[in-house]
């Protein structure tokens, strides 16, 4: 696929009066469409997106927080990456007749609340939480 392929991809996603949509939602738009089309076995469409929680979870303000505060203690402890896999489900004959924008703005609705800074420290909350 070249850009003008994403480009376009994402004036149909965004038709309708949506808002522009990303690049990522465009294409998972897309993607589940094209699945939808080309099966015929099973009746429902399950699509997982991997958000990088890295770029959304700031450390440096972590840092600036008090050591007394736990989870700028518990993050100072952490490395490596921070992933969160948000997913949405749809019934296969339903997308195969929705158009692009439609598909679009449930793709929206499952990814876009994993894409901030607040779900990423939910997350090593939890993590803190359940770890032995």
């Amino acid at each position: 696929m070249e850009a003008k392929d994403i480009s376009h991809l994402q004036l149909k996603s965004s038709f309708s009066g949506n808002p522009k949509r990303s690049k990522l939602v465009s294409f998972t738009a897309f993607l589940s469409k094209l699945i939808a089309e080309c099966e015929e076995e099973f009746n429902t469409c399950k699509m997982g997106v991997v958000v990088d929680g890295g770029k959304r979870l700031d450390m440096v303000s972590f840092n600036k927080l008090s050591l007394s505060n736990t989870m700028s203690y518990s993050m100072q402890n952490y490395f490596g990456n921070v992933f969160s896999i948000p997913y949405g489900e749809a019934n296969l004959s339903e997308l195969k007749e929705m158009p692009l924008s439609r598909v679009a703005d449930m793709v929206h609705e499952f990814v876009c609340p994993s894409m901030t800074e607040e779900h990423f420290k939910g997350l090593t909350d939890w993590v803190e939480l359940h770890r032995p």
